[in-house]
């Protein structure tokens, strides 16, 4: 409640280039469902 506990674990020790391999095929996820999902929200209407 006090802001002591931090819900994000950052490992230090992984390489940079696998770090942003991770964010970069999350963010792609996320484009893929929102893409697809924008696609069946139109042609439902």
């Amino acid at each position: 409640m006090l802001l002591k506990n931090q819900f994000v674990f950052f490992n230090f020790e992984e390489p940079l280039i696998l770090f942003l391999i991770d964010y970069a095929a999350v963010m792609g996820v996320f484009i893929f469902v929102g893409y697809y999902l924008s696609k069946v929200i139109r042609t439902v209407k």
